[in-house]
């Protein structure tokens, strides 16, 4: 009995009540790993012959420690201590900023082994390629896994009343897992038609509601799955691959595909907490694989950026060959006498593709930097020198423009304005 009771002289039919409530704040699933944990903690204490909880203690028994968990094993020895003094002995040790401190410090450079992921190659490789005969099992938990971002828990755990056939689609419904958050996700596809195609080959004769039973050559056996045959289904789906360190593909690698799949497909960090049912974003982005993917998307921004910001005096201008447009060249006769002469400008640093070629193809001279806004209507200049019979670029202007051009005035240094509205028309005439 409590020194707390012993004060208060609680009967002891409410301490046993309380007791009872006591075990009900540990988890179900692993009470037994917390109690097992503060057993050999209060057996330490016995040991070192303290009764105390106080923080020097605490970071005794943690250094005592080194050597036999790793730093992160290390913290989840804390969490369940944590929660076991605070049950039994209302101490808080989260409290204890030296312990927090001596643990953060002995996990500094420590880099834990995560479960290897699949490329997107590998999985259509593997669907595709290995034979039904053995693998249909292995396929259909890789389909499940990956369309659902499932832990091995839960494809063990998964029944044949999670699954609804609705007009060519599984709609699948994971219950009971492990942050208690539901999820639904559907498979449509070759995919249902695999799946379906396991779901068929069940016997008649099985009473269990597990949907994964022993598939053998072939058949279903009315026999369920054990867990630890999900944790090896990654490693034998890398095998047949002939992936290197298959070991590496833990049960948990599914989901950790199928979280980098669906980041590497563009979809965002909100996205990717409702499909795998995770509520911090840190432990959401903690799943994701840095893809090669997701490196040639950084570099290409990168580059992207940097291509973009060229000054502006840039000596050249790259001009593709899809934005140049045939020209037709004027006649010799008004090519002899014309001398090119290119104005400056301050408000038009290059010239637009169409304008270099008219300019190199008929020597006129051109300033489109008056014309810039687009509202300036270009007038004509007289000329009664022009008698040319033959079309010439100029002709071919008029006919197809909103202006008259005068190359006469050209020979005299005179300067042509044309414009963009004028351009636009050449190029629509010269792409018919």
């Amino acid at each position: 009995m409590d020194d707390d009771e012993v004060i208060l002289s609680t009967p002891e039919e409410i301490s046993a009540m309380a007791e009872a409530v006591k075990e009900n704040l540990l988890p179900t699933k692993s009470r037994r790993l917390y109690e097992k944990s503060y057993e050999k903690f209060m057996s330490w204490r016995s040991e070192y012959k303290t009764t105390s909880f106080s923080e020097n203690v605490l970071l005794a028994y943690f250094n005592s420690l080194i050597g036999t968990l790793k730093p992160s094993s290390m913290w989840v020895e804390y969490s369940k201590l944590k929660s076991m003094l605070n049950i039994h002995h209302r101490t808080d040790i989260s409290q204890y900023a030296k312990l927090i401190a001596f643990l953060k410090r002995k996990s500094e450079g420590y880099k834990a082994k995560k479960a290897h992921t699949f490329s997107p190659d590998d999985l259509q490789k593997f669907i595709d390629n290995a034979p039904d005969y053995t693998y249909l099992l292995s396929k259909v938990a890789v389909i499940l896994g990956i369309m659902g971002a499932c832990r091995r828990q839960e494809l063990h755990m998964l029944k044949i009343d999670h699954i609804l056939d609705a007009d060519n689609t599984l709609v699948v419904n994971i219950m009971n897992t492990k942050n208690r958050i539901d999820r639904t996700f559907t498979i449509t596809g070759k995919y249902y038609k695999l799946v379906k195609k396991y779901m068929n080959l069940r016997p008649n004769t099985c009473t269990s509601q597990n949907f994964f039973v022993r598939y053998i050559s072939g058949k279903c056996v009315a026999q369920n799955i054990g867990i630890n045959a999900f944790g090896q289904m990654g490693k034998t789906m890398a095998a047949y691959l002939n992936l290197p360190n298959p070991e590496l593909y833990t049960g948990h690698c599914f989901r950790r595909t199928s979280a980098t799949l669906l980041v590497d497909a563009g979809g965002n960090i909100m996205d990717l907490k409702r499909h795998g049912g995770w509520k911090s974003t840190a432990v959401a982005e903690g799943y994701v694989d840095n893809s090669i993917q997701n490196k040639k998307k950084v570099s290409n921004l990168l580059m992207n950026s940097i291509e973009k910001t060229q000054p502006h005096n840039a000596t050249t201008t790259y001009i593709p060959e899809t934005e140049l447009v045939p020209v037709i060249p004027a006649p010799e006769s008004h090519q002899k006498n014309i001398t090119p002469t290119l104005l400056p400008s301050e408000t038009e640093p290059t010239q637009t593709p169409l304008l270099s070629q008219i300019q190199q193809d008929s020597d006129i001279p051109i300033n489109t930097a008056a014309s810039r806004n687009g509202n300036i209507t270009p007038t004509p200049l007289p000329s009664d020198t022009e008698t040319a019979q033959t079309p010439s670029l100029s002709q071919i202007i008029q006919q197809n423009s909103d202006i008259r051009i005068n190359t006469a005035a050209s020979r005299n240094g005179q300067t042509i304005t044309i414009s963009h509205n004028t351009i636009h028309n050449l190029h629509l005439h010269f792409h018919k």
